[in-house]
């Protein structure tokens, strides 16, 4: 019994963990986008 539920608040953690790293790679993604667009300019 424990043990699942220390098991559950893993899963909880590492999902919002992955949450997080897309949410670092979308702005990643836009700054590196804008930074693109002023070179061009």
């Amino acid at each position: 019994m424990h043990f699942n539920s220390r098991y559950k608040m893993n899963l909880n953690f590492s999902c919002q963990h992955l949450m997080m790293i897309r949410i670092d790679i979308a702005s990643y993604k836009e700054i590196v986008i804008t930074s693109i667009a002023a070179k061009n300019v």
